[in-house]
């Protein structure tokens, strides 16, 4: 190698140049947007899982609201009721 021209030790380095640029470089890149896609498309899903864990939350406080207050009207309407006996 020592014997060879520098111009000739320039094609050969830009050649390896491409090489690596193609089969490494390249590939890797492409590798990147995929996992990219992927990362967006996963946190689009857990956006939406969040918005419907809060519709649920919210549906559970509601329905947990109502059910304790048809317990106390129960409640009232039995004591009525025993107080209504009683008399």
């Amino acid at each position: 190698m020592p014997n060879e021209n520098p111009q000739s030790r320039l094609e050969l380095v830009e050649s390896l140049a491409t090489s690596i640029q193609k089969k490494l470089v390249k590939p890797a890149e492409d590798r990147v947007e995929l996992v990219n896609c992927e990362i967006k498309d996963f946190g689009e899903r857990v956006t939406a899982l969040e918005q419907k864990v809060f519709l649920l939350v919210t549906a559970h406080t509601h329905t947990s609201l109502l059910t304790r207050l048809s317990l106390a009207v129960a409640a009232l309407l039995v004591l009525s009721q025993i107080f209504l006996h009683v008399r």
